[in-house]
C-alpha cells in the first residue's frame, strides 16, 4: 500500500534537498517516540487559526502582558497554532499505535484522518515576514519539529491495508522513527521562541509582494520538500533557516528565480493568493 506522496511545489526530476533525510532503523516504535506541500502561499493573516484544542503539555504561549511593545505579539499567532498543531499530531500518533499490529494491519478512516488534520502549514501561515535571523531560526526550528512530526506520519494518510508481504510494513514503521527527536524537543523549542520574542522589539513587515515575504514562504516550501518530497517521510530537524540567493528578485522584471542552498525555485505574487514557489525538483 506504499504511497508516495503527492508533492505539487515541484517540478521536473532528481534533485534531493541535502542533509533533510535520514536514514531510518528497523523495528517496532511508538509513534511521537506533516498535508499539502505548498507552505505558506497567502499573506499572513493578522489573527490565529480558531483552536480546535490545546496542547496536552500546556506549551508556553506568547504572552504581550509584560508591559513594552515586543516580537511576542507578532508569534502569538503561530505559537497558539503550533500547539494545536501539536496536540493533533499527538492524538493520531495515539490513534496510529492502536492500530500497529504484528503482521499486516489496517489504517482505518479514522486514523488518516487525524494525521491529515494535524497540518503544520496551519501554524507555517501565521509567521510573519521580516523577522530578524535569530527569531526566524527559532520560529523555524518549532515549525520544522512539527513538519517533520507530520511527515514521519505520511504512510498513516490513507486508510488501507498496510501488508507485511511487501516493504509496505517496514517502510511505514521506519519513518515513525523519523519524528520522535523533534516531538521530545518541542516544548523546549517553543518555550526558546517565546523567550527571545518577549526579548526583541515587534517585527518590521515588510509590502506582502516584497523579496522578504517571499523568502520566507521558499524556506518553508523548502522545508515541506525535504521531508515529503521524492517519497521522504521527514527527517532531523532544521535548526536554521537557510539563505535565499535570488537570481531575478521580486520587482526587479521578469518571474523572480532563486535557489536554497542551490535548489533552484521560481515564485509568482498575486494579491489573491500571496507568493507561490515551485522549487525544481524530483
Amino acid at each position: 500500500m506504499r504511497r508516495a506522496r503527492v508533492v505539487t511545489a515541484l517540478l521536473v526530476p532528481a534533485v534531493l534537498v541535502p542533509a533533510l533525510l535520514t536514514a531510518c532503523s528497523g523495528g517496532r516504535q511508538a509513534a511521537e517516540g506533516q498535508s499539502a506541500t505548498t507552505v505558506a502561499t497567502t499573506p499572513t493573516p493578522s489573527t490565529p487559526a480558531t483552536s480546535a484544542a490545546t496542547s496536552p503539555s500546556e506549551p508556553a504561549s506568547a504572552s504581550t502582558d509584560s508591559g513594552a511593545p515586543s516580537a511576542a505579539a507578532d508569534l502569538a499567532p503561530f505559537v497558539a497554532q503550533a500547539a494545536v498543531v501539536d496536540d493533533r499530531l499527538r492524538a493520531a500518533a495515539a490513534r496510529i499505535n492502536a492500530v500497529v499490529t504484528p503482521g499486516t494491519f489496517e489504517v482505518d478512516a479514522a486514523t488518516a484522518s487525524a494525521v491529515v488534520a494535524a497540518d503544520p502549514e496551519t501554524a507555517f501561515a501565521l509567521l510573519p515576514a521580516g523577522m530578524p535571523p535569530n527569531l526566524l531560526d527559532a520560529a523555524i526550528t518549532v515549525y520544522s519539529d512539527l513538519a517533520t512530526r507530520r511527515a514521519a506520519m505520511n504512510a498513516f494518510e490513507y486508510p488501507g491495508t498496510v501488508s507485511d508481504e511487501t516493504s509496505d510494513r517496514q517502510y511505514a514503521i521506519d519513518c515513525l522513527h523519523n519524528g520522535s527527536t523533534a516531538a521530545a524537543a518541542f516544548d523546549g523549542d517553543v518555550a526558546a521562541l517565546v523567550t527571545l520574542a518577549a526579548s526583541l522589539p515587534p517585527v518590521e513587515r515588510p509590502a506582502p509582494d516584497s523579496a522578504q515575504a517571499a523568502e520566507l514562504v521558499a524556506v518553508g516550501t523548502w522545508i515541506s520538500l525535504g521531508y515529503n518530497g521524492c517519497g521522504s517521510c521527514g527527517g532531523d530537524p532544521v535548526r536554521n533557516a537557510p539563505e535565499v540567493t535570488w537570481d531575478v528578485a521580486p520587482g526587479s522584471g521578469g518571474t523572480p528565480a532563486g535557489n536554497v542552498r542551490g535548489l533552484p525555485f521560481t515564485a509568482t505574487y498575486t494579491a489573491a493568493d500571496g507568493w507561490q514557489v515551485l522549487f525544481n525538483a524530483c
